[in-house]
């Protein structure tokens, strides 16, 4: 079964999520995510689970060229046996912790977490709608709106300022949990040449059973946005395809999400204005694609709809 690339699409990680940083040549992008449970039952009231606890730590290497990920298993624990065989058992298969530290002596990770980028060229901004409270404090964005009948659905769009102009490069909609308010912060981290950011998210816990939230967005600090969709009959092998041969002319994938429908030729949708980018990334696609109106409404200025056409040799 396909799993959309979690670099790309929008990356939710259980509730205990660490930026690690980016390798040095800004190719992968690292985090570590704690998984856990109980073994127990779970209060119908509160929602509090209770029985044995068991955890596991894993780090995530996300490779921005394929946007394949690859886990490592840090380590686990469990308050009795059948907790530990649970925790085991979450983490089977994975490389372990000793060829983590292995991969990290080959790619030395860099966390640049700041408002502005490692060369002091370019600024990080982030705007909500329809409520525009957004505070910095202490290397972080801050952001908040009050219950509303809509859930607190709104729109962050995190944009990078260079040489006083600024360029919408990732969106989020975030939506508040079931009761209280949508509120959290963000954290710009930089990969070391500055080419790009990884957003990272905390929307903050509601109230009993409402979750917090910890995930990632990543994106190029200039240049359009690009997406590429996908029929889930070609995903697994036409995404990875598409996203490194538009990264090895530099050219970076936003995000990535299923097609309407599949399709033997492949289409670049292009909005106004935009044109001549989407000849030029035409011609990137394996296989080739034509290029049309972008015609509905999306956060991305480039969409890929990718066809069989990319699968053959």
């Amino acid at each position: 079964m396909f799993r959309w690339p979690l670099m790309l699409a929008l990356l939710s990680l259980p509730a205990v999520a660490d930026p690690q940083g980016f390798s040095s040549d800004g190719r992968y992008w690292v985090t570590t995510e704690t998984l856990s449970g109980t073994l127990g039952q779970v209060d119908e009231n509160t929602g509090a689970q209770e029985g044995p606890f068991w955890s596991a730590s894993l780090a995530v290497v996300n490779d921005l060229l394929t946007g394949k990920a690859e886990r490592y298993a840090l380590s686990l624990k469990g308050d009795d046996k059948k907790a530990t065989a649970k925790a085991q058992d979450a983490v089977k298969g994975l490389p372990d912790a000793a060829a983590y530290e292995g991969w990290k002596k080959e790619h030395p990770l860099t966390l640049h977490l700041s408002r502005t980028s490692p060369d002091g060229k370019r600024t990080a901004e982030i705007s909500v709608k329809p409520s525009d409270e957004v505070s910095w404090k202490q290397g972080t964005f801050t952001f908040e709106r009050m219950f509303s009948d809509d859930g607190c659905r709104s729109l962050l769009t995190f944009s990078v300022v260079t040489d006083g102009k600024a360029q919408p490069v990732q969106t989020w909609w975030g939506e508040g949990p079931s009761a209280g308010m949508l509120s959290g912060t963000v954290k710009p981290a930089w990969s070391p040449d500055g080419r790009r950011v990884a957003w990272v998210i905390h929307r903050n816990m509601g109230m009993v059973r409402d979750t917090a939230m910890d995930l990632v967005k990543l994106s190029a600090t200039s240049g359009p946005r690009v997406e590429v969709l996908a029929d889930k009959s070609i995903a697994e092998q036409a995404v990875p395809k598409v996203t490194e041969a538009l990264g090895l002319k530099g050219t970076f994938v936003a995000n990535v999400g299923p097609a309407k429908k599949a399709r033997d030729a492949s289409v670049v949708y292009a909005a106004k204005g935009f044109e001549a980018q989407a000849k030029e990334l035409a011609a990137l696609v394996p296989g080739g694609a034509t290029v049309e109106p972008l015609t509905w409404k999306t956060e991305s200025e480039l969409v890929i709809a990718a066809g069989r056409s990319v699968l053959k040799p």
